[in-house]
């Protein structure tokens, strides 16, 4: 069975060349399918991107061939990599293999490495194969082999200089693009990414190779069904490549150590230039101490609610000045439980407050569609009773929402407060629309959209004593058990009939004037006279029914009621 499969035969064989247990996963048998695919003339080019530390060069250089030629060893092997010492390294696990009574005994026929060619970079089979190994640049000239695989071609340490980068692509059009075309030599290319212009752009770019991509977390759109029909199983965003292998905690380690930029390439697969893309690094070298007055402030959180893990909720502090010029200042992040999450948000409202007092921000919080984001604000408005509180729905793309703030970024309209979330801040925006993660990027444009745009929709109207409450608002806070006294309106109080917008009356004097609305007949107006002084009725059409709602002198909603 192992002579067929090659995902059996590194299963078995596995103990022989690794100390380390080996660790299934559908990563592993994605990569047996797609190089035994290979073997059999259906993939002609293989590119294939996954993140260090998950098995790519044990299966592609030393499992691979290995199985192979128990099959036929008739077939040329040339194995390159960016240090000669790293495919020396798989050379003589290899032959180790092949040397193994395990290995022997599954060989349709047995052959043997040559004496006089059996070196630790190049050895020789009986019936005419080879294994060459060398490096970038390395000893290439003259062969013509039947597999050309080139493990890591880039130097982690060098691949941001555009001059070693050259080097490799070079090497790969000058001397490796002549190698192996008498034999119809396949060609597998299998790294990390490193950068928007390595050797992995640089062959999609030339077309008509098999691209197999495995982040090391899920996202949604990245990946696409690969010739074989074979597609990511992984359906979570967020979710690990292999958590038996890497598991959470290593990978935020990982993570860590490599910085957002080197996250995204490596871990990702999908790097970034280093200026940035939809926001670039030179335009947030202002940083101050501190914002001038500002004439407005907003408190804007984009929530999650996965403690330790997953998306990130963020709460991104943004001021404007009388200049009309924006201060970011401060974030505050985390992954967070939901009731971590709403704790948190909550000190944070107290702390503001304290902190600038009249000139504490307007608390928005981003909601979801549907019921459960209709659930979700009644909490909301429940947890920040007291503060001045609004729930939004986002419309349109992240990267249609963002491209306002990024307009005031380039124009150096923005500027940073001085603070210990800077860097992460300023990194998480020049990767998108790629980043890992886009918390802060969300809670930014949101942010400046609604300072933007007013803190009211245009639907809102302002009266006499000031604005209107916005009725999400009044819903929402309704729903967080605010109804009291007076007794809420009845369905038989009213009868809508025709096209009604938006309506709102003013004081229990007036209210008898609804009878002469064209769209609403009052049926016992007496029983709305009994409505005391300062009470305002708030009329508006939802569609499939009307919102009527009444509050105090104060804004604060008493009672609601929807009528079909």
């Amino acid at each position: 069975m192992a002579r067929n499969s090659l995902y059996e035969f590194v299963r078995q064989g596995w103990p022989l060349v690794e100390a380390a247990p080996f660790v299934d996963s559908w990563h592993i048998g994605a990569l047996c399918e797609h190089l035994q695919a290979v073997t059999a003339g259906q993939i002609p080019k293989l590119l294939i991107n996954i993140p260090p530390g998950t098995g790519k060069s044990l299966l592609a250089c030393v499992f691979w061939p290995a199985w192979e030629w128990a099959n036929d060893a008739r077939v040329r092997w040339f194995f390159a990599s960016y240090d000669s010492r790293l495919s020396t390294r798989d050379s003589m696990r290899c032959r180790a293999l092949l040397g193994s009574r395990w290995y022997q005994s599954r060989c349709a026929r047995k052959f043997w490495l040559t004496g006089d060619q059996n070196q630790k970079t190049y050895y020789e089979t009986d019936q005419g194969g080879y294994r060459l190994a060398t490096s970038v640049e390395g000893h290439g000239s003259g062969e013509h082999p039947d597999r050309i695989v080139c493990d890591d071609p880039h130097n982690v340490q060098r691949a941001e200089s555009p001059a070693e980068r050259q080097v490799v692509l070079q090497w790969w059009d000058l001397t490796m693009s002549a190698r192996g075309v008498a034999r119809n030599a396949r060609r597998v290319l299998i790294m990390q990414r490193l950068h928007a212009g390595d050797l992995s752009a640089h062959v999609m770019a030339e077309g008509g190779w098999e691209h197999l991509c495995l982040p090391m977390r899920y996202e949604h759109g990245r990946t696409q069904t690969t010739s074989l029909s074979w597609k990511d199983p992984r359906a979570q965003e967020g979710q690990l490549l292999c958590p038996r292998l890497l598991d959470e905690e290593q990978v935020r380690a990982m993570e860590k150590s490599m910085g957002s930029y080197g996250a995204a390439g490596q871990l990702q697969q999908r790097p970034v230039p280093r200026e940035g893309g939809m926001f670039q690094h030179a335009w947030f070298t202002q940083i101050v101490a501190a914002a001038p007055a500002p004439i407005e402030r907003v408190r804007y959180w984009d929530r999650a609610a996965t403690a330790g893990g997953g998306c990130y909720t963020c709460g991104v502090l943004l001021a404007r000045s009388n200049d009309g010029c924006y201060y970011v200042e401060d974030v505050v992040r985390g992954q967070w439980s939901s009731w971590q999450r709403d704790q948190i948000m909550l000190r944070t409202a107290w702390a503001d407050r304290a902190r600038y007092g009249d000139m504490q921000p307007e608390i928005v919080v981003e909601r979801e569609g549907g019921s459960s984001g209709k659930d979700s604000v009644w909490a909301t408005a429940r947890l920040f009773e007291g503060f001045s509180i609004r729930t939004l729905l986002p419309t349109g793309n992240k990267e249609a929402r963002a491209e306002p703030f990024a307009a005031q970024c380039e124009a150096g309209n923005v500027y940073l407060v001085h603070g210990s979330w800077n860097q992460e801040y300023i990194d998480e925006l020049c990767l998108f629309p790629m980043s890992t993660y886009s918390d802060q990027m969300d809670a930014s444009s949101g942010a400046y959209n609604y300072l933007a745009q007013g803190a009211h929709p245009a639907r809102t109207l302002t009266g006499a004593n000031g604005p209107w409450p916005d009725l999400d608002d009044v819903e929402a806070a309704l729903g967080a058990g605010l109804r009291t006294s007076p007794k809420p309106l009845t369905a038989g109080l009213l009868q809508i009939r025709g096209d009604l917008r938006s309506i709102r009356v003013r004081g229990p004097e007036t209210l008898a004037q609804l009878r002469d609305l064209r769209s609403i007949r009052v049926r016992g107006p007496e029983t709305l006279a009994q409505l005391p002084f300062g009470i305002e009725l708030v009329i508006e059409d939802r569609g499939d029914n009307i919102l009527v709602a009444a509050t105090n002198r104060k804004m604060r909603p008493i009672c609601v009621l929807f009528v079909p």
